[in-house]
């Protein structure tokens, strides 16, 4: 009989984090990064950078025009978030600019996890959608409820009708819970968390075979 992901005990384990918009995956990595020691591959802080890259400018200003910048050459995160997550095809359009770039230096972090034998954690706003999930022994799915996270990213300046409008863009909450093989409910405070995810030990810190 084949292992199972949850069989696989490697010592440069990957763990892929899965959730809805607001369900605090961030929260979660940070805490795994701090008492599991991972190694935290934030894929969003990797793609903002790559955004805000003087490589991607010409091209960004030429497809989505000069007004997603400011006076300043900064670019205008909001103004451009406005453009593409009301347009399916621009959306595609600027994924097709930022992905390439992204996954590049996901691959290279992973690799370097590896040779160095350090557990990774890859967090991936659309890790089943993006087709990251592969990459990962094993997936936790951060399982919040929907009141609770469209609360908490209107408290971090997220629009409502913005919230809804990306979270129908993704896969269902309940197929990501389905595909994942470990869940940890962070509905609580960070110390409810923090032990939950002691709790889970014996997984996230595998011995090798």
């Amino acid at each position: 009989m084949p292992e199972s992901k949850a069989e696989k005990k490697r010592p440069h384990l990957v763990l892929g984090l899965a959730g809805g918009i607001g369900s605090g995956k961030s929260a979660v990595a940070a805490a795994l990064e701090k008492d599991f020691a991972f190694l935290w591959i934030n894929a969003d802080r990797i793609a903002r950078e790559e955004l805000e890259s003087e490589t991607l400018r010409p091209e960004l200003e030429r497809r989505f025009g000069p007004e997603i910048f400011s006076e300043q050459g900064h670019l205008d995160r909001q103004r451009l978030a406005d453009l593409v997550f009301a347009d399916e095809e621009r959306r595609k359009e600027l994924e097709g600019l930022v992905h390439p770039a992204t996954r590049k230096r996901i691959r290279g972090c992973l690799a370097e996890a590896a040779a160095n034998g350090q557990r990774a954690l890859l967090d991936v706003p659309l890790l089943f959608e993006g087709g990251l999930g592969e990459l990962c022994d094993l997936v936790l799915f951060v399982d919040c409820p929907e009141r609770l996270r469209r609360e908490r990213a209107v408290a971090r300046g997220m629009r409502s009708e913005d919230w809804a409008r990306r979270e129908a863009q993704q896969m269902p909450v309940a197929e990501k819970r389905r595909r994942a093989e470990l869940v940890v409910d962070n509905s609580g405070t960070l110390e409810e968390l923090r032990a939950r995810l002691a709790e889970l030990r014996p997984v996230l810190i595998p011995t090798a075979s």
